[in-house]
């Protein structure tokens, strides 16, 4: 994975809705095959705000096929880039870009036929657009059914792009609106989505979730454990079942152990990354090992800092760790020794990270 940052020039921005916008940026001919893209996949952006270096990551919102970079970007409260990206960001201004990745897809065949279904919630429908247009576009044989869940239909993002997908492939996507504060003509339609809203869209034949050879879900991670465990009753297998959260919302983070919440020993951390090898000491209850190595001068790719992204995982060489959080890396990825730095914290006396394997 590319961890380095390139500077890009936003070409142009376009208002979604009241409070969200599409950047779309300038890739020099230079830069063209390092910023190739799979549908479903994110970039990092760093910006420098009020004096601060902020990071970010947002998903890419066209198919892979395009010769455009863009990502949607909804304003959300007290959110510094997103505030800044929807009211201060100008065409013409240079970003710091890191090359596309994520695993938020399945490969693509032309002799592929599958039924796809996407499942998203407001700007869950980033990464969505990207993978219905790729499928539809690359896939002739394939079929995708989306369910799209917003307040109403003022604040739907890339209607217009969603409405066109519609008209153009009408025997092979099908849309499902469903609005939460806007009454429609069938009752089924209004209201949160959420498993229940699921069931109910099959039980009236909208669609049915047992025919989807892959379902992909993103948006708020009470909608998406939710509906993941719908699928799951009905029949789907979880390897076919692929999910990207927007935010954690206030989850609890894992609970510690009596042991651990009394240990209050300090613990030797060896952070690897870049060739470069940094000791550290902490404590299993103190600060994680991503920010004491930022504190500390080393240089680590990093973005939400929430268990989201997984920008910041590591390989745990040697020792454990515990994780208070984990809404991204896989159970195979976990028993390989996987980790999110952002939310881990050494558990026994020695620790050893490597940014690099």
């Amino acid at each position: 994975m590319n961890v380095e940052f390139y500077p890009l020039k936003v070409s142009n921005i376009t208002r979604l809705c009241a409070d969200a916008v599409a950047i779309d940026f300038a890739v020099d001919e230079p830069l063209k095959e390092l910023f190739k893209f799979q549908q479903g996949q994110h970039i990092i952006i760093e910006a420098e705000i009020e004096g601060e270096k902020i990071r970010r990551s947002y998903s890419i919102s066209v198919g892979r096929d395009s010769d455009q970079l863009q990502v949607g970007i909804k304003k959300i409260a007290e959110g510094v880039f997103s505030n800044f990206a929807n009211e201060q960001l100008q065409v013409g201004d240079i970003l710091q870009v890191m090359p596309p990745q994520g695993h938020f897809y399945t490969p693509l065949a032309p002799n592929q036929q599958k039924h796809y279904g996407l499942i998203a919630a407001g700007s869950g429908i980033t990464p969505m657009l990207s993978i219905a247009e790729s499928v539809l576009a690359g896939e002739p044989h394939s079929k995708v059914c989306m369910v799209f869940a917003n307040k109403t239909t003022q604040t739907m993002m890339f209607k217009e792009r969603v409405s066109f997908l519609k008209n153009r492939y009408m025997s092979r996507f099908s849309l499902i609106n469903v609005f939460s504060k806007e009454e429609q003509e069938a009752e089924v339609l209004h209201g949160r989505l959420s498993a229940e809203k699921l069931k109910a869209l099959d039980a009236c034949r909208l669609l049915d979730m047992a025919s989807f050879d892959e379902c992909f879900l993103c948006g708020p991670q009470s909608m998406v454990k939710s509906i993941e465990e719908a699928l799951l009753e009905a029949g789907l297998k979880s390897e076919n079942i692929h999910y990207e959260l927007f935010y954690a919302g206030d989850e609890q983070a894992a609970e510690l152990t009596t042991a651990q919440k009394a240990d209050t020993a300090v613990k030797e951390v060896i952070v690897k990354s870049g060739g470069r090898k940094l000791t550290l000491e902490l404590t299993a209850t103190g600060v994680d090992i991503l920010e004491s190595a930022l504190q500390h001068g080393l240089d680590l790719p990093f973005s939400c800092k929430g268990g989201v992204c997984a920008t910041c995982k590591a390989r745990v060489v040697s020792g454990k760790v515990h994780m208070d959080r984990n809404h991204c890396l896989t159970d195979l990825e976990v028993a390989q020794g996987m980790i999110l730095t952002c939310q881990s914290h050494p558990v026994t006396d020695q620790v050893e990270v490597d940014f690099d394997v």
